[in-house]
């Protein structure tokens, strides 16, 4: 037994033990655990020692303190398990009211609405899971526990295993959206979870729900947004085009429609032929493949004449600076990070590095066994480039394609 086994009560200990022969999934576990000792330390005594009036003093103070009433009546479903089961009083629970829960109806996006959040959500990984949750109808913690291995292209399936209640269920793959996963797999290269996070874990939850907010105030929505509205927005579009509700029943995993609706199977031949709703979309949401070159949060103003923004200065103990440059300068150094299809970026390290390539050119052509003269016309290299054995000045070594000049001055490149 570890320190830690040891530390915990016996009832405490008990309680997990009923939660576990149950199985009761871990998150539920840990709402009513948690749930219990915030009432035992509302009433600063053990909970076995407290009664049914107790229990209603304490909903009465998490009502005043506004705890929403899903909330609160999950800390209903705690006391109720926690009386009824692990103390055997089975004549309490029954007396534990639940709140009546509003009604609302669930935010919805339009169809321009979620073209413009998916674009905006800069990061290439919660794009990329976001993207799945919309196409599939998915939930957070289901996208988050796809694995390379659940998405079968063959059958044009994905397989959500032990989604919520513990139920596996199958879901259509969008041939966008495998498209998209294809340009995502080629760029991160994911081994077991297909949103890999640290160590051998998917992503957590948090990041999806930091992209929403991000990804939604980018976008000018003024909804608020979280990973289960783009599920709502998958079911009612789905409604809207048609398709039976019985199939959007399945897909979702809800065991009823309704009160009065039964529970129905469908084969997975009929689901992997439902077009998914993200197939009309006339978009291409393609996993950008860099950072971002200037944040919105970096820049300080903007204005015809020029664009100051902050940047790290790492050479000088990580400073917080600020930088003005002409619109068409700042521009030009953003798209660098943009370029289309084709075209690289060449960067240029150790002894070619910006910072001391001045000096250390001179340097270069003091030891090479040439004039300086060689090397006074910058725009006409192919010449002294021609010596150099099996080299086309005209040809890139690397994928073959044309070489283009960028005459810019001392700094010119070739992209």
């Amino acid at each position: 037994m570890t320190d830690a086994t040891a530390a915990v009560s016996p009832l405490r200990r008990r309680m997990i033990d009923d939660m576990s022969l149950r199985n009761l999934s871990p998150a539920t576990q840990r709402s009513y655990l948690h749930a219990v000792s915030k009432f035992s330390r509302y009433s600063g005594r053990s909970p076995e020692r407290l009664g049914l009036e107790d229990v209603r003093a304490f909903q009465v103070y998490l009502v005043a303190q506004g705890i929403s009433w899903s909330a609160l009546n999950q800390t209903v479903c705690a006391l109720r398990f926690f009386y009824g089961v692990t103390l055997d009083r089975p004549e309490i629970p029954e007396r534990i009211a639940y709140a009546r829960t509003p009604r609302k109806l669930p935010t919805i996006l339009s169809a321009d609405e979620v073209i413009r959040f998916l674009e905006a959500v800069s990061s290439l990984k919660s794009r990329a899971a976001l993207t799945t949750a919309y196409a599939a109808g998915l939930r957070a913690s289901e996208a988050l526990s796809l694995k390379v291995t659940d998405i079968d292209s063959d059958r044009m399936l994905i397989q959500v295993r032990q989604g919520k209640g513990g139920k596996d269920r199958t879901v259509m793959l969008s041939a966008q959206l495998l498209a998209i996963l294809r340009v995502y797999w080629r760029l991160a290269r994911p081994e077991t979870w297909l949103f890999p996070g640290r160590g051998d874990k998917p992503i957590h939850a948090q990041v999806l729900y930091g992209a929403c907010r991000s990804a939604a105030k980018a976008a000018g929505l003024t909804k608020r947004v979280t990973v289960h509205t783009l599920r709502h927005s998958f079911a009612t579009h789905l409604l809207e085009s048609g398709v039976d509700i019985r199939i959007i029943q399945v897909l979702l995993g809800h065991s009823n429609l309704s009160t009065t609706a039964r529970y129905t199977h469908v084969a997975a031949t009929t689901i992997a032929a439902t077009q998914s709703p993200f197939d009309r979309l006339k978009l291409e949401v393609v996993p950008p493949t860099h950072r971002v070159a200037i944040a919105n949060s970096r820049l300080v103003s903007a204005d015809d004449s020029s664009v100051v923004f902050r940047w790290r200065d790492y050479r000088h103990g990580n400073a917080s600076r600020q930088m003005s440059l002409d619109p068409d300068e700042f521009i030009r150094r953003f798209l660098i990070h943009s370029l289309p299809d084709g075209f690289h970026r060449i960067r240029h390290y150790g002894f070619l590095a910006n910072g001391c390539r001045r000096a250390r050119l001179a340097t270069i052509r003091q030891l090479l066994p040439v004039t300086e003269g060689e090397f006074g016309e910058p725009t006409d290299d192919a010449p002294l480039v021609a010596r150099l054995p099996r080299f086309d000045p005209a040809v890139c070594p690397c994928c073959g394609g044309a070489l283009l000049r960028d005459n810019q001055g001392e700094n010119s490149a070739t992209i």
